[in-house]
């Protein structure tokens, strides 16, 4: 992972090589390490850990996971993400295209909570973002298909799996993280670009 992403990263970051070494520090600080963890899986543990070093734990698979050692199923998100921005952005100005090339990249980010707060609405801003004019697809259809999603996102609120729902000290949780002194740096970065995207796109589609 840190070969792949750091030289994208270093263009606009503070994250280097130290950083991840420091993740995988905890990783192996905490994985397999207490006795009655040791033969148990990546699930089992965040089932019976503390949250905090559960939330720990899960931050740092999706920090550093590498594709190879997970048969590319999962993990590295966070940092996968942060590369793509850069380089999403890097595409639509870069010089060495001509203008009208260039005129043909658009990007539209839309944020996870922000499209979970409003499933319907955000399905619809990207399908006027994908289509624009497209008369293949109509208003009627696309209005369909927003309500679709937003009759999904029912039908979730109803259900029972683990990850449902918000934790009480979801906000002290989270404070602390962004804090960690590991951690803390990386997210903080990422958190930046993050926002600097959708701000760009707030104002395209504005």
């Amino acid at each position: 992972m840190a070969e792949s992403v750091l030289p994208i990263l270093a263009s606009r970051t503070r994250i280097q090589r130290h950083n991840f070494d420091e993740v995988v520090r905890i990783c192996k600080s905490l994985y397999q390490t207490r006795e009655s963890l040791e033969n148990s899986t990546f699930y089992e543990h965040l089932l019976e850990m503390d949250h905090y070093d559960g939330l720990r734990l899960a931050t740092a698979q999706m920090i550093i996971s590498s594709s190879a050692a997970n048969r590319n199923m999962a993990g590295g998100d966070i940092l996968r993400m942060a590369s793509n921005i850069i380089k999403m952005d890097s595409l639509q100005s870069n010089s060495a295209l001509p203008q009208d090339k260039r005129e043909l990249v658009h990007i539209m980010s839309i944020t996870m909570e922000d499209y979970m707060q409003d499933k319907g609405n955000k399905t619809l801003q990207f399908l006027d973002f994908i289509y624009e004019d497209n008369a293949l697809i109509t208003e009627e259809i696309k209005l369909n298909v927003a309500s679709s999603y937003d009759q999904m996102s029912d039908r979730t609120k109803q259900g029972a799996h683990v990850t449902q729902g918000k934790h009480a000290d979801r906000d002290e949780l989270r404070s602390r993280l962004m804090a960690d002194p590991v951690f803390g740096l990386i997210l903080n970065e990422t958190e930046l670009l993050v926002n600097q995207a959708v701000a760009k796109s707030t104002a395209i589609v504005d």
